[in-house]
């Protein structure tokens, strides 16, 4: 099968779900099929993620070990590097797509698997959500009414945003749109209804690969993390990870943690704009109980030093965060706005809120699993959770190739 997939960046470092997406084409190529990417760039061997892992993680050297040489493209995939003008200016992202579009002709694809909208293609995941939600999110996540107005109209006046505002309605209202749309988990399938009232024969809700996690050295790691970092061993330690830190809620996160009857400490792992929220900790007298390690490629190693993850996040519909913290059996206190909350809520493997800005419902989630038995008996149940959302490498390699094969079947 010739297969064409697209997406704006194939660079794995770039967050869980581009890790994702490079790994199933690389798959894709090792089952002999012809795999085409066709991408805006590829992953230097330094961007600013490898460049801030590698200079300020909690472990500089584990970062380095874990990204590795760049491995060489197996035999069958190959990349189309179409690089222009930046993507994030509108000019360049409706330039990208247009060009993916005329590659495609050129190619003559079987079927077109996209992750952009750019060039929404045959089936159209989107990886980073659904940007109608996406942008009501951050006009609620303002704190007031008048910045509210004010993020509305700067949304407004970005010609990106209307951009992709105006793509998604065009290919979710158009019968010349994707045959599929793969959602992660209920939210994106919610928001789809919602905003774009599209029929459930549309929506296919994909589970995620369980892709293998690194052995676990949990007790060298806790031990190891926690001294390296001053953390008190007597009081539990919250987890936080993401790169985007108001849309993943740190602010609230860090409120709730100042507020919790008990001495929580928060540990924060992600790329983003650091000095305000050191600032903030430091109004708020909880600078003590609180780092921020920057990102890390070795997140493995992180997890075993946690007590339980905590995301307050106003929109997340793919919450690779929240899988890896189930992976490591860490109960999840997180709000209704991730993309897994309905598997956490049904499995009680967590604590979801039903917003962000609910902070003494946070607080509340946090001091009851302040002793070590409320954290194993939801960290009991993260098994059968994780087992609800995911499928074995293989297997997932399988449901896409069956999607792909049902797609070109109506389509002839």
């Amino acid at each position: 099968m010739r297969i064409a997939l697209i997406m704006d960046h194939f660079d794995p470092t770039r967050g869980g779900a581009e890790n994702v997406a490079v790994w199933l084409a690389t798959a894709l190529a090792q089952r002999g099929h012809e795999v085409h990417v066709i991408c805006h760039d590829v992953a230097p061997r330094i961007n600013r993620y490898r460049a801030a892992t590698q200079r300020a993680s909690h472990d500089a050297h584990r970062s380095r070990l874990a990204h590795g040489n760049d491995a060489a493209l197996p035999e069958g995939l190959h990349v189309h590097r179409l690089r222009g003008f930046k993507l994030s200016h509108a000019i360049g992202f409706r330039f990208f797509g247009q060009r993916a579009a005329m590659r495609c002709r050129r190619l003559a694809p079987d079927v077109i698997h996209s992750f952009t909208l750019a060039r929404p293609g045959d089936i159209y995941q989107p990886i980073h959500g659904i940007y109608a939600a996406l942008q009501a999110q951050a006009i609620a996540s303002r704190g007031t009414a008048s910045s509210a107005s004010f993020k509305e109209l700067m949304l407004h006046l970005s010609a990106k945003k209307r951009l992709l505002l105006m793509l998604e309605k065009k290919a979710f209202t158009r019968s010349s749109g994707p045959a599929r749309v793969l959602t992660m988990g209920t939210l994106m399938g919610r928001d789809l209804k919602h905003f774009y009232a599209m029929p459930a024969t549309r929506i296919v809700q994909m589970p995620t690969p369980l892709l293998a996690v690194p052995p676990r050295r949990h007790a060298e790691q806790r031990t190891w993390f926690r001294g390296n970092y001053k953390l008190n061993d007597d009081a539990p330690v919250a987890l936080f990870v993401g790169h985007d830190f108001r849309r993943k809620g740190l602010r609230h996160a860090m409120d709730a943690v100042r507020h919790s009857r008990t001495a929580w400490q928060l540990v924060v792992v992600g790329l983003g704009k650091v000095r305000e929220y050191i600032e903030l900790a430091e109004r708020w007298g909880i600078s003590e109980r609180v780092r921020f390690i920057g990102p890390t490629a070795a997140i493995d190693d992180v997890f075993p030093a946690a007590d339980a993850l905590l995301l307050p996040t106003f929109y997340d519909p793919c919450p690779f965060a929240t899988l890896e913290a189930l992976t490591h059996r860490l109960p999840v206190v997180t709000s209704m706005q991730n993309g897994l909350a309905d598997i956490i809520l049904s499995h009680e493997a967590g604590i979801v809120v039903p917003t962000a800005l609910d902070v003494p419902a946070l607080s509340e989630a946090l001091d009851s699993l302040a002793t070590a038995s409320a954290r194993q008996k939801r960290a009991h149940n993260t098994a059968a959770a994780l087992r609800a959302c995911t499928v074995a490498a293989d297997e997932y390699v399988d449901k896409m190739l069956g999607l792909y094969e049902a797609v070109i079947k109506k389509r002839s």
